[in-house]
């Protein structure tokens, strides 16, 4: 039987995207022939220093982003984001990059520690 595809638009600096990734990556681990999995960029932030700070601006700016996304983070036990991550960092650029770079960190951990 030919496996259901599954095409996933993602961006690194969204966690919403990586808590999605968590469950394709348990639904493939239960299904291992059964789920084919197409991965492909989207850049949900591809303007991110405008989009954040326009929608952003009402609920605290670019301090209550970093509010949300650690708000978000603590309902996972799996995931741990730096406590200072948007909060003493004020450059966009810099908050941005941490936010990926975490997100990377924290996918590859969990993919070592299912080896």
């Amino acid at each position: 039987m030919e496996p259901i595809r599954i095409s996933y638009f993602s961006d690194v600096l969204c966690i919403w995207a990586y808590i999605a990734q968590i469950r394709l990556d348990e639904l493939k681990a239960n299904f291992p022939d059964q789920v084919a999995i197409d991965y492909h960029f989207f850049p949900v932030f591809g303007n991110a220093h405008e989009k954040l700070e326009k929608s952003w601006r009402d609920r605290g700016g670019l301090r209550g982003y970093s509010n949300h996304v650690h708000t978000v983070a603590a309902k996972f036990p799996h995931i741990t984001v730096h406590p200072g991550l948007g909060r003493e960092y004020t450059n966009l650029s810099h908050l941005l990059s941490s936010i990926s770079k975490c997100n990377s960190t924290l996918r590859n951990q969990r993919a070592d520690s299912q080896i």
